[in-house]
């Protein structure tokens, strides 16, 4: 037996655009982080839906995918997110080494965009105290920037090489950024959690962030949250009515979505069920890239 997994990366086409999903690895997680539930509704949806889950320590854990987004446009190259770099161990960390069996090389990034500064987004900026894409600019929400930075010890250093070299901008509008790129408010998550519009010849992707955790459970009511760090009814009931309006929107739209925190490559339409409360979330098809 090989006991080796082919290299994770997918990719399809966006009209002219050219999207490239990486795969940076999984977290796992229990039911202890779920709101607006219990752990025995959430254990059955896992099980009824066939969930990835894995048993750590006697208890049943989901394993979260954790993805990041590259976007070809023919004029420049965009990341979304830069994963966790090799700070959250070894299930974790995967994203450079799949960009580069893409195609890719650091190097070949003109910007990137994040989407909040949550360690599993932003650590991928900086590995072993060197830039790993010294050609990009970045752009981080200054909500979000403000929020963080004296919280998370090392999102100064994280920026500190790229603002060196004035390739960083906290932004405040959601103009576009680039061309068929736009930012989108979605508050809850963090602060400044950002969206990002993506659009080429009519085809849109939804670039989302950490709008949805477990697809599977949230799904069925998205009165159901994970709550990550400590609680507050405030910011989750926000949280919460992001996530009903970024899903009516997908749907109404007919709109593919690329979530962070989706299966991966976490890319697919989300559509309403017909004769049971919710909706479900269907994955892309695998084809050829002409």
């Amino acid at each position: 037996m090989i006991k080796q997994q082919v290299p994770g990366y997918f990719r399809i086409q966006l009209g002219d655009y050219e999207i490239t999903a990486l795969y940076d690895g999984f977290t796992a997680g229990t039911t202890d982080s779920y709101y607006g539930s219990d752990a025995e509704s959430i254990t059955n949806i896992w099980k009824t839906n066939y969930t990835n889950t894995t048993m750590i320590d006697g208890r049943l854990n989901i394993k979260v995918d954790s993805n990041t987004y590259l976007i070809n446009t023919g004029q420049d190259v965009t990341l979304i997110d830069t994963g966790s770099g090799n700070v959250l161990g070894p299930n974790m960390g995967s994203m450079l080494t799949n960009l580069k069996a893409s195609g890719y090389e650091p190097e070949d990034v003109d910007q990137i965009l994040l989407t909040h500064a949550h360690p599993d987004h932003i650590n991928g900026l900086v590995i072993d105290n060197q830039m790993t894409f010294p050609n990009a600019t970045v752009y981080l929400k200054k909500t979000d920037y403000d929020f963080w930075v004296n919280i998370i010890p090392n999102l100064k250093d994280l920026l500190a090489p790229y603002m060196a070299k004035n390739q960083c901008i906290l932004f405040d509008s959601n103009d576009a950024i680039s061309a068929g790129i736009t930012p989108v408010a979605l508050p809850g998550h963090t602060m400044g959690h950002t969206g990002y519009q993506v659009e080429s010849q009519g085809q849109k992707l939804f670039v989302w962030g950490d709008v949805l955790h477990d697809p599977d459970v949230q799904l069925t009511d998205l009165d159901i949250e994970i709550v990550l760090g400590k609680f507050d009814e405030k910011r989750v009931n926000t949280e919460i009515s992001t996530a009903k309006r970024a899903v009516e929107q997908v749907v109404d739209d007919q709109e593919l979505i690329a979530g962070a925190h989706l299966p991966f490559p976490g890319i697919g339409h989300i559509v309403k069920n017909q004769n049971t409360p919710g909706y479900r979330f269907i994955p892309v098809h695998y084809n050829p890239c002409n």
